[in-house]
């Protein structure tokens, strides 16, 4: 009988707490987290193919442009196709 208010509340705490407006942006249609998501799905139903970077960020609606203050620091990978 309690099962419902007491999630209830914990939605609310959750929700206007100090990380609050993360955990909301999590449940946005369109929003980042669906987008990865949508990448991950695309990789688990075709795990056996190779995956150049652009496609997974076509796949995700995004940027596949590395950013320069991290690719300075991308050590290469020999054999991988991104």
């Amino acid at each position: 009988m309690l099962q419902a208010p007491l999630l209830r509340e914990l939605h609310y705490w959750l929700l206007a707490g100090r990380h609050g407006a993360a955990i909301r942006q999590l449940g946005w249609p369109g929003g980042h987290a669906e987008r990865i998501a949508r990448a991950v799905a695309r990789l688990r139903t075709e795990f056996s193919r190779a995956w150049a970077i652009e496609e997974l960020a076509d796949v995700a609606g995004m940027s596949a442009r590395p950013s320069t203050a991290t690719s300075a620091r991308r050590p290469r990978c020999r054999g991988c196709s991104f």
